[in-house]
């Protein structure tokens, strides 16, 4: 039994769990996770923690970036309007506006 069993974490990625902001405005690569933060959620996840990404980002714009966090629970993409899976590579739950809204 971990000390964070039934501990959910989850993170912002950009400019949260890793400043991007510098290198999407320069053209560079997005950096890697710090150590003392990669260190701190591997402590967290091998205690019984699960950690995930919270972003604003779609799927196609995270997945990149992904291998960059480590994660051992899905993921939360669009702002929340959806839930990913990495490690079974699908998505487990999804909300999408209906036809009605394009025309109010």
């Amino acid at each position: 039994m971990g000390k964070f069993d039934g501990v959910l974490l989850a993170s912002d990625f950009d400019n949260t769990l890793i400043y991007t902001s510098g290198a999407l405005h320069s053209g560079q690569p997005i950096p890697p996770l710090g150590d003392e933060n990669r260190r701190a959620l591997e402590y967290f996840m091998s205690n019984g923690g699960r950690f995930c990404v919270a972003t604003g980002r779609a799927l196609a714009a995270f997945a990149p970036l992904a291998p960059l966090a480590p994660m051992n629970a899905p993921c939360i993409l669009c702002n929340g309007a959806a839930i990913y899976d990495f490690s079974s590579e699908e998505y487990l739950e999804f909300a999408t506006l209906d036809e009605l809204a394009r025309t109010r």
